[in-house]
């Protein structure tokens, strides 16, 4: 009977024999069906770029001492749960078709461990609803954590910012920074320098910095457009994963 390639006594997925022999890290999206697993060579998730809709099995390779390999399942919380389950499977696949010892870690948006978010400049994990051009588009990013900083699309009001949070808002070249009071030092260093290498990246024209006991017309004003263009997005990507669940 044909059936799958054997390593030792262990059916592994061929799609992964050979893999794991040098060090760095590795991405693959995965879809909906068995032979939908594509490699991700562009920026995105192998920079801590994460699409909201989708599911990804990482690889990281050391190679320093015995290899030793870190298997990672990651899955947007606006992904399907079928597909998590798929990636699951076969992270076990590519387990088994690695020499040297291997761990898998499940990894959901938002609850990430320690030891994946290190893999990333800055520990910043940040969440999209497109990732073809992050940090790009008019948009809301709400910014928080202590020893890993989460960034994620965010729709709401000036009224409802956290304080213990952060906010950066994009709008026409120009990048405000809100910054909650009871914000951790941590957090506010973190996001500075992370908001410096996106104005200077993205060739922002204004920076400015918006205290939460001063009104500020320019960034309300900002803020409201914001709001209104995303509540549609939203919307759309509801739509769209809704008719995909039924």
């Amino acid at each position: 009977l044909l059936g799958p390639p054997l390593v030792g006594q262990r059916r592994v997925n061929k799609f992964f024999i050979g893999l794991g022999n040098d060090p760095g890290i590795q991405c693959w999206k995965v879809g909906p069906t068995s032979n939908k697993l594509a490699q991700v060579t562009e920026n995105g998730p192998l920079t801590g770029h994460f699409h909201v809709l989708d599911t990804y099995l990482f690889l990281h390779t050391s190679t320093n001492g015995p290899v030793f390999h870190q298997i990672h399942v990651w899955k947007g919380h606006l992904s399907d749960w079928a597909i998590y389950d798929k990636a699951t499977e076969l992270s076990h696949d590519l387990s088994n078709s690695l020499s040297g010892i291997s761990q898998i870690y499940k990894e959901i948006q938002g609850l990430e461990s320690d030891r994946f978010a290190s893999y990333f400049k800055s520990r910043l994990l940040s969440y999209h609803q497109s990732i073809n051009k992050p940090f790009t588009q008019a948009c809301l990013y709400e910014l928080s954590g202590t020893h890993i900083v989460r960034c994620a699309q965010a729709s709401l009001g000036v009224k409802q910012f956290t304080p213990t949070m952060m906010y950066m808002l994009i709008y026409q070249k120009t990048m405000y920074l809100w910054i909650g009071p009871q914000a951790s030092e941590h957090l506010k260093m973190s996001v500075y320098n992370i908001a410096l290498q996106i104005r200077e990246r993205e060739k922002m024209t204004s920076f400015l910095v918006i205290n939460p006991n001063q009104n500020n017309e320019a960034f309300n004003s900002a803020l409201r457009i914001v709001e209104r263009q995303s509540l549609k997005s939203f919307s759309k990507i509801y739509q769209s994963v809704h008719n995909t669940n039924t």
